[in-house]
């Protein structure tokens, strides 16, 4: 895999926009689709208050689960969708993936929570997953031709146990996907400039992408790894094309304005979500 050369027709870059006095970030190639309604948030524009300021959609790390509900409410109206066809993602930063349809609307907020998984897919119109990030990866995955999504949490773990390749699969499987149709994207995440890990996580990365040069050594036992670039040659990989591709490039450590981080804020923090349905 020349990741070089395919970075040469990766998109690059989210649009930024606001609404309904929120900030979002969204995907230009899937707008033009007019097939989806997305978005992924910033911390800016909801109710919370402290270092959960202000929209926090972390419903596992804060307990005013009413101001939660609320910040959903709001991120989903900003783009148009309504907060009632939410289905939370009850991400363990595993690899498993789950098809989910209309009967799960509302579930892992108000309703009963899902089943682990670290994945949704569905060809349901007005279903909208949706996965939390505070330094772990979004990737959202659109089949244009059949009209369905997957939406990936994709921390160390997932990324190292490949689960965006296996959500393609997945959809493939399930409503026959093609992978050459499909529109893909990489959200913005913790980058390796802050992303310092110890020799086994570095190992690990090393056997799971042995042809990929995503780590670099540091000193001593510490290395920096490229998430974004594994994620992205595991939908190159797929068979999904690099001109229907679009990754952020955006840093969560990095911009404390913008964005929760776990690792910058030691767990003291919120989380961000991705928001993805079909119309």
């Amino acid at each position: 895999m020349d990741l070089k050369k395919a970075m040469g027709y990766v998109r690059e870059g989210f649009e930024r926009f606001e609404s309904r006095g929120v900030t979002l970030l969204r995907v230009p190639a899937f707008e033009k689709t007019g097939i989806v309604s997305h978005c992924f948030t910033t911390r800016k524009g909801g109710v919370s208050k402290g270092p959960f300021d202000s929209l926090n959609l972390s419903w596992k790390r804060y307990s005013a689960i009413e101001e939660i509900a609320k910040n959903y409410a709001i991120a989903a109206q900003a783009i148009g969708v309504d907060p009632g066809n939410l289905v939370l993602a009850n991400s363990v930063h595993g690899d498993d993936i789950l098809r989910v349809d209309e009967a799960d609307r509302g579930r892992g907020l108000r309703e009963a929570p899902c089943p682990p998984a670290d994945a949704l897919v569905t060809n349901a119109r007005n279903v909208a997953l949706s996965t939390m990030h505070a330094d772990c990866f979004p990737v959202f995955i659109v089949d244009t031709g059949s009209r369905a999504i997957a939406l990936c949490h994709s921390g160390w773990k997932g990324t190292v146990s490949k689960i965006a390749s296996k959500a393609v699969r997945r959809m493939s499987e399930e409503f026959g996907t093609q992978p050459a149709g499909c529109l893909a994207a990489i959200g913005p995440g913790i980058q390796p400039c802050c992303f310092e890990v110890d020799e086994n996580v570095a190992n690990e990365f090393m056997s799971a992408y042995p042809a990929l040069e995503c780590v670099q050594h540091v000193k001593n036992s510490k290395y920096r790894v490229n998430i974004q670039a594994c994620c992205l040659v595991q939908l190159l990989e797929s068979g999904i094309p690099a001109k229907n591709i679009t990754v952020s490039g955006l840093c969560t450590s990095c911009d404390a304005d913008l964005f929760f981080s776990y690792r910058r804020e030691k767990g003291e923090t919120g989380a961000m979500a991705s928001i993805i349905e079909i119309k």
